[in-house]
């Protein structure tokens, strides 16, 4: 796809706004976000013999680079599992991201696309935290404490209803040069969310390290609200909604266990998509994804009915009035049991690239061991 030529044709359709509907000029904008040094985007499938490759490529010159572009361009680093990623998680991702450099470009672009922002971003620096730390400096403490490193690992749904389908025990960490501190000064910044957050932040003590735990959003009837948990934790701030799977990485640092980087296949499938060198690289177990989501389906007691039922689709073919329409469409119950099909599902891994000529973004799905 051209997208030059889509770009061309937005920026002069884009025209400024003059007297009392002044504002950014849309054209400056697309400039500082850096669209307009984007030429075209393509995408192929193939079969690579062992597997299915499904590559991404924007040709975005990197001379031409500069804004949004520019700043999400992951360094070439190393994005392979730690150790500290045990075998099971189920989903991975690591992108060596550098955190303060994106923050001083995203700064730049802001003020160079209005010049008033300076003031707003000094406002926005200088207030945060004093009211509960006086010595408290957001750029230093905060901004200035994060690093170039952002990890997430998922497990197992622990059920297979939908919710729990929908969010997993998942972990996220952020590298920092700090993370005593960091932690510290995100704790700080909570004074400053809706309904006095930081008056409803909670701390507890688990195996020497203080864990953070904020609620989020208003409890629902007769339940408690949902917690977003953190902690510091070796050279890492760690974040999960998910206390359980918070205290299982603390109790797993040191003594780590088996790890994701151990798993048979990976390494090979790692070298079809650049390596795990680039700065960017995820993972899938699908066996698991897969096995959870076909469970869930044969067991459905109509909630994925009601669901839909409420939709704009649901309502244009009957099902707002009758739930039971829907089973006329779909019948998941006629699935095949997961015993007999699980040898179709195996791995997904995909890899970042970035040369002079643009970027890319690559899947690879090698065959599972079991299919001939």
């Amino acid at each position: 796809m051209d997208v030059k030529a889509l770009i061309d044709m937005s920026v002069k359709a884009a025209k400024p706004r003059t007297g009392k509907e002044a504002g950014m000029d849309p054209t400056k904008i697309m400039e500082m976000l850096g669209v307009n040094g984007l030429k075209s985007v393509c995408f192929n499938v193939k079969d690579a013999g062992n597997g299915s490759t499904v590559q991404l490529f924007v040709q975005a010159p990197a001379a031409e680079r500069k804004g949004l572009v520019k700043m999400l361009v992951a360094d070439a680093k190393d994005a392979s599992p730690p150790p500290f990623v045990p075998a099971d998680a189920y989903k991975f991702n690591r992108w060596r991201l550098d955190l303060q450099k994106t923050w001083n470009t995203l700064e730049a672009m802001l003020v160079e696309m209005n010049p008033q922002m300076a003031g707003v971003i000094k406002l926005m620096l200088d207030t945060p935290g004093k009211a509960t730390d006086a010595s408290f400096d957001m750029r230093k403490n905060l901004i200035g404490n994060l690093g170039d490193d952002i990890i997430s690992y998922s497990k197992a749904p622990r059920g297979n209803t939908l919710e729990e389908l929908g969010s997993p025990p998942s972990l996220t960490l952020l590298a920092s040069p700090n993370a005593e501190q960091l932690a510290t000064g995100l704790k700080s910044l909570t004074a400053l969310m809706p309904g006095g957050g930081g008056a409803k932040l909670k701390e507890r003590e688990f195996l020497g390290r203080k864990i953070y735990s904020l609620p989020m959003g208003a409890a629902p009837k007769g339940g408690q609200a949902k917690l977003l948990n953190f902690c510091a934790s070796g050279g890492y701030v760690a974040f999960s909604t998910d206390a359980q799977m918070l205290e299982d990485h603390l109790r797993a640092t040191g003594n780590p266990g088996k790890a994701l980087r151990e798993h048979a296949g990976l390494l090979e499938a790692a070298q079809k998509v650049g390596g795990m060198n680039n700065g960017l690289f995820g993972f899938e177990n699908q066996a698991e994804t897969m096995r959870a989501v076909i469970e869930a389906l044969r067991k459905d007691d109509g909630a994925i009915a009601n669901f839909i039922s409420m939709t704009p689709v649901g309502g244009r073919l009957g099902m707002a009035e009758d739930t039971k329409v829907f089973k006329e469409w779909v019948d998941f119950s006629l699935l095949p049991e997961w015993s007999k099909i699980s040898k179709y599902f195996y791995i997904v891994v995909y890899g970042f690239q970035a040369n002079n000529d643009g970027i890319s973004l690559t899947f690879f799905g090698p065959d599972a061991p079991g299919v001939k």
